[in-house]
């Protein structure tokens, strides 16, 4: 295969943008200045690159279009190895679990016969029988002591692997995910955080309904439609810019990785920031202290309440982000 210094001009300035858009964090532009480059000149260097971005981003449609594209018969992927792997890497996004499986099985025949590796896509066949395990459960959970039993199972195995069945749960149809999402929403057991990302899920999809919220131990009956998205609430507005303007002032690299936990947190109040970020500076003076970035806090002018709930979100993000040990 050529190496990417073997690329006519314009190819090869197309993919030089391209990293730079890359490490710059503008992915998406970059995939179009890679796909521009790869029509100039085939090359798997930028193949493998466009892949696995939109790998990263799940970008079902354009990762379909570009395998069809260049590739539309199955027997050009079946005989390199490199590209088989990509392959492999693709069918549980392009097809629905039933289709991707049948295909992995078949590639899996392929590189066994032909002496290559197949981990990669022996992890992928059980990832995708799990799946459709549990895609099945789901469409069973059709009343509420199923939803409930259902429930009970996934939190078992700890909020780690139930946060990665709820993005599992987006690609299914809506009626088949309803019973359990209601159940999901006005549970104790589950972590703010996943059911707000739940929210967000019902609001982009525009679902024009009520749903009951249990929230840090209280009831609440939430309107759809009455909804936004937490990135348009003015709370969340203003303490991005507060971070902005003190990490201008005292500390610029910081910025990506307070706003970062600010956002996290966030999403563990949502949908009531105005109740718990009394003033988006607070919520930035208690991160300070307690990372040990200002000395002491004002005690006159501490929220209590929005430092006890402080408190509480990093508690659910540690619990969040520690997988299980087994």
């Amino acid at each position: 295969m050529s190496d990417v210094f073997e690329m006519p001009n314009n190819a090869e300035s197309y993919y030089r943008k391209a990293q730079n858009l890359i490490e710059q964090k503008e992915y998406l532009q970059a995939a179009d200045l890679l796909e521009k480059s790869y029509q100039l000149q085939p090359n798997f260097i930028v193949f493998n690159e466009l892949v696995k971005l939109y790998l990263s981003f799940k970008i079902k449609d354009k990762l379909q279009t570009l395998w069809e594209s260049y590739y539309p018969n199955q027997e050009d992927i079946y005989v390199d190895e490199e590209l088989s792997f990509l392959y492999g890497l693709s069918l549980p996004v392009i097809y629905e679990s039933q289709t991707a499986l049948l295909a992995l099985y078949q590639l899996k025949e392929i590189a066994h016969q032909s002496g290559w590796a197949t981990e990669h896509l022996i992890k992928s066949i059980n990832e995708l029988n799990d799946q459709n395990l549990f895609e099945n459960s789901v469409r069973k959970a059709v009343d509420k002591q199923t939803s409930e039993q259902l429930l009970d199972q996934l939190l078992e195995k700890g909020s780690f692997y139930l946060l990665s069945r709820i993005k599992v749960l987006y690609d299914m149809p809506y009626v088949d995910i309803e019973m359990l999402v209601r159940t999901l929403l006005k549970s104790d057991q589950v972590l703010h955080y996943i059911k707000s990302d739940l929210l967000h899920y019902l609001i982009n999809q525009k679902i024009e309904d009520t749903f009951e919220y249990r929230w840090f131990g209280k009831d609440f009956s939430l309107s759809i439609p009455d909804l936004k998205p937490y990135r348009e609430d003015s709370t969340y507005q203003k303490g991005l810019w507060a971070i902005q303007q003190y990490c201008d002032t005292h500390n610029p690299h910081l910025v990506n990785d307070i706003s970062q936990q600010f956002t996290m947190h966030v999403m563990i109040y949502y949908p009531f920031l105005k109740e718990v970020i009394s003033s988006a500076s607070k919520w930035l003076d208690i991160f300070l202290v307690q990372n040990g970035l200002e000395e002491e806090a004002d005690t006159a002018t501490l929220d209590e309440t929005l430092f006890d709930y402080y408190q509480l979100a990093n508690e659910e993000l540690f619990v969040l982000l520690t997988p299980p040990s087994h």
